[in-house]
């Protein structure tokens, strides 16, 4: 059996309920695409529980980070909830699910945690969130060098050779030419005239 190495993303839980969801076939965990192109399936957060509910097929808490407030769900016999009160903080390592409009969490890890886990994780999504802005930045910019040195090969020799443009890019410090070209061609800034060929969308 292989064991689950996904990534337990921390992340407030405005994000998780802003973002969309998307289901995958087979295998594949599904998974919520946040603000910044992650693929999240599974996530870390720290929350104020809100209320309480033992239904008759789960048991949930909804949790509160500040953010905004979600359910989270546990299916599992035993009750997880059962010595957590509303009003602790607690931390949850769960999977996002969808029904409808209506996200929730299926917890996985459950336990209390106190105040100050919380402010610090607070400073910790500010700090992530700020250096998640940069890397789009600069991504944005590896992307449009790359371009322009599309544009330029395509203007000079009436296609752009993808080896000449991963060899020049390389020159510019672009070590990703190719999942960049990738995302172009996917985005239709660029087309394949033929095969190792591009070329620019006037």
């Amino acid at each position: 059996m292989a064991f689950d190495r996904q990534t337990a993303y921390k992340i407030p839980i405005k994000e998780i309920l802003q973002s969309e969801y998307v289901k995958q076939d087979g295998w594949d965990p599904n998974y919520i695409l946040d603000s910044f192109g992650r693929r999240v399936s599974k996530v870390n957060i720290i929350g104020v529980v809100a209320s309480k509910n033992d239904g008759l097929n789960f048991k949930s808490i909804s949790l509160d980070d500040g953010s905004g407030t979600i359910e989270v769900r546990s299916f599992s016999e035993e009750d997880p909830f059962k010595d957590i009160n509303i009003g602790d903080v607690v931390l949850v390592i769960g999977k996002p699910r969808a029904f409808g409009n209506e996200k929730y969490l299926i917890g996985e890890i459950i336990k209390k945690t106190g105040k100050e886990q919380l402010k610090i994780r607070h400073l910790e999504l500010e700090v992530l969130s700020r250096k998640a802005k940069v890397d789009e930045s600069k991504k944005s910019t590896r992307s449009e060098e790359v371009f322009k040195i599309i544009k330029s090969l395509d203007e000079k020799e009436g296609s752009a050779d993808i080896n000449k443009v991963v060899k020049l890019s390389e020159e510019k410090g672009i070590k990703n030419s190719e999942e960049i070209i990738k995302n172009l061609l996917e985005n239709g800034d660029i087309f394949e005239i033929s095969p190792g060929q591009l070329k620019v969308i006037e």
